[in-house]
């Protein structure tokens, strides 16, 4: 599976975490953007830091 271009700087595990959280069940760029700032839980964190320090969010 060909990861798309906003995900290029995600591992895996981080992708199948944001699959978990979305109500479809896919990993999408609007469920990691909405779950950045979550306080709750680490990785969602981690995600969304990934993807600040990358220039996406």
């Amino acid at each position: 599976m060909k990861k798309p271009k906003w995900a290029k700087s995600l591992k895996v595990k981080d992708l199948q975490h944001i699959a978990e959280v979305s109500a479809t069940g896919r990993a999408s760029l609007r469920v990691a953007k909405a779950n950045a700032k979550n306080a709750l839980c680490v990785q969602c964190r981690h995600i969304g830091n990934v993807l600040s320090n990358n220039g996406v969010i």
